[in-house]
Protein backbone atom coordinates (compact mmCIF):
# COMPACT_ATOMS: atom_id res chain seq x y z
CA UNK A 1 0.00 0.00 0.00
CA UNK A 2 1.16 3.47 -0.52
CA UNK A 3 2.33 5.41 1.87
CA UNK A 4 -0.15 8.98 2.25
CA UNK A 5 2.43 11.13 1.44
CA UNK A 6 2.31 9.64 -2.06
CA UNK A 7 -1.02 9.36 -2.45
CA UNK A 8 -1.66 13.04 -1.67
CA UNK A 9 1.86 13.62 -4.70
CA UNK A 10 -0.26 11.76 -7.12
CA UNK A 11 -3.49 13.91 -5.94
CA UNK A 12 -1.86 16.61 -6.61
CA UNK A 13 -0.30 15.70 -9.83
CA UNK A 14 -3.41 14.69 -11.24
CA UNK A 15 -5.18 17.78 -10.28
CA UNK A 16 -2.67 19.79 -11.94
CA UNK A 17 -2.97 17.36 -15.37
CA UNK A 18 -6.87 18.11 -14.87
CA UNK A 19 -5.70 21.93 -14.83
CA UNK A 20 -3.60 21.93 -17.76
CA UNK A 21 -6.20 20.19 -19.85
CA UNK A 22 -8.79 22.32 -18.76
CA UNK A 23 -6.44 25.41 -19.30
CA UNK A 24 -5.70 24.08 -22.78
CA UNK A 25 -9.42 23.16 -23.60
CA UNK A 26 -10.41 27.17 -23.10
CA UNK A 27 -7.70 28.06 -25.02
CA UNK A 28 -8.83 25.78 -28.03
CA UNK A 29 -12.17 27.21 -27.47
CA UNK A 30 -11.25 30.87 -27.34
CA UNK A 31 -9.56 29.67 -30.59
CA UNK A 32 -12.19 28.59 -32.26
CA UNK A 33 -14.30 31.66 -31.22
CA UNK A 34 -12.57 33.91 -32.81
CA UNK A 35 -12.16 31.50 -36.16
CA UNK A 36 -15.82 31.48 -35.84
CA UNK A 37 -15.74 35.40 -35.80
CA UNK A 38 -13.35 35.93 -38.56
CA UNK A 39 -15.56 33.62 -40.78
CA UNK A 40 -18.39 35.77 -40.30
CA UNK A 41 -16.90 38.81 -41.01
CA UNK A 42 -15.14 37.02 -44.24
CA UNK A 43 -18.78 36.35 -45.12
CA UNK A 44 -20.15 39.63 -44.63
CA UNK A 45 -17.30 41.12 -46.26
CA UNK A 46 -17.86 38.77 -49.74
CA UNK A 47 -21.85 39.35 -49.27
CA UNK A 48 -20.91 43.14 -50.09
CA UNK A 49 -18.97 42.46 -52.46
CA UNK A 50 -21.20 39.99 -54.49
CA UNK A 51 -24.03 43.05 -53.63
CA UNK A 52 -21.98 45.44 -55.41
CA UNK A 53 -20.85 43.66 -58.30
CA UNK A 54 -24.82 42.77 -58.83
CA UNK A 55 -25.49 46.54 -58.09
CA UNK A 56 -22.48 47.85 -60.93
CA UNK A 57 -24.17 44.89 -63.14
CA UNK A 58 -27.79 46.40 -62.98
CA UNK A 59 -26.34 49.75 -62.91
CA UNK A 60 -24.80 48.74 -66.88
CA UNK A 61 -27.81 46.37 -67.85
CA UNK A 62 -29.51 50.46 -67.17
CA UNK A 63 -27.43 52.26 -69.33
CA UNK A 64 -27.39 49.86 -72.19
CA UNK A 65 -31.46 50.13 -71.91
CA UNK A 66 -31.08 53.91 -71.73
CA UNK A 67 -28.76 54.25 -74.45
CA UNK A 68 -31.00 51.54 -76.96
CA UNK A 69 -33.91 53.63 -75.91
CA UNK A 70 -31.69 57.21 -76.71
CA UNK A 71 -30.98 55.22 -80.33
CA UNK A 72 -34.84 54.04 -80.98
CA UNK A 73 -35.61 57.57 -80.11
CA UNK A 74 -33.29 58.89 -82.67
CA UNK A 75 -34.21 56.46 -85.49
CA UNK A 76 -38.01 57.37 -85.33
CA UNK A 77 -38.77 59.68 -87.67
CA UNK A 78 -41.70 61.36 -87.35
CA UNK A 79 -44.73 61.03 -89.72
CA UNK A 80 -44.72 64.76 -90.67
CA UNK A 81 -41.47 63.91 -92.28
CA UNK A 82 -43.66 62.42 -95.19
CA UNK A 83 -44.38 64.08 -98.08
CA UNK A 84 -48.21 64.58 -98.04
CA UNK A 85 -48.09 64.35 -94.30
CA UNK A 86 -48.78 67.45 -92.23
CA UNK A 87 -50.28 67.96 -89.00
CA UNK A 88 -53.60 67.37 -89.73
CA UNK A 89 -53.19 64.32 -90.84
CA UNK A 90 -50.17 63.78 -88.62
CA UNK A 91 -52.97 64.19 -85.91
CA UNK A 92 -55.42 62.00 -87.46
CA UNK A 93 -52.60 59.02 -87.74
CA UNK A 94 -51.58 59.63 -84.02
CA UNK A 95 -55.19 58.66 -83.11
CA UNK A 96 -54.43 55.68 -84.38
CA UNK A 97 -51.02 55.37 -82.45
CA UNK A 98 -48.90 55.89 -85.35
CA UNK A 99 -46.23 58.77 -84.90
CA UNK A 100 -43.30 57.34 -86.57
CA UNK A 101 -42.60 56.24 -90.24
CA UNK A 102 -41.73 52.60 -89.37
CA UNK A 103 -45.23 52.34 -87.17
CA UNK A 104 -46.87 53.87 -90.25
CA UNK A 105 -44.94 51.51 -92.54
CA UNK A 106 -45.88 48.39 -89.74
CA UNK A 107 -49.29 49.15 -89.93
CA UNK A 108 -52.37 47.63 -92.05
CA UNK A 109 -53.93 50.52 -94.22
CA UNK A 110 -57.20 49.35 -93.98
CA UNK A 111 -57.65 49.40 -90.75
CA UNK A 112 -55.90 52.69 -90.45
CA UNK A 113 -58.20 53.82 -93.53
CA UNK A 114 -61.41 53.15 -91.13
CA UNK A 115 -59.38 54.55 -87.85
CA UNK A 116 -58.54 57.74 -89.09
CA UNK A 117 -61.31 57.97 -92.26
CA UNK A 118 -58.44 58.68 -94.94
CA UNK A 119 -58.40 57.15 -98.01
CA UNK A 120 -56.73 53.53 -98.63
CA UNK A 121 -55.84 54.72 -101.94
CA UNK A 122 -54.06 57.88 -100.11
CA UNK A 123 -52.54 56.00 -97.36
CA UNK A 124 -51.27 53.85 -99.55
CA UNK A 125 -49.58 56.74 -101.81
CA UNK A 126 -48.11 58.13 -98.46
CA UNK A 127 -46.77 54.90 -97.89
CA UNK A 128 -44.88 55.18 -100.72
CA UNK A 129 -43.21 58.06 -99.87
CA UNK A 130 -42.59 56.87 -96.47
CA UNK A 131 -40.93 54.04 -97.89
CA UNK A 132 -38.71 56.41 -99.77
CA UNK A 133 -37.86 58.33 -96.77
CA UNK A 134 -36.06 55.49 -94.69
CA UNK A 135 -34.85 53.97 -98.36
Amino acid sequence: MKAEPEIAEEVKVVKEVKEAEEAEVKEVKKKVEKEEKVEKEVKKVKEKKVKKVKEEKAEEKVEKVEKKVEEAKEKAIPVTKVRGIGKKTADLLATAGITSVTEFLESDTAKLAKKTGLSTSKLEKMKEDAQELVG
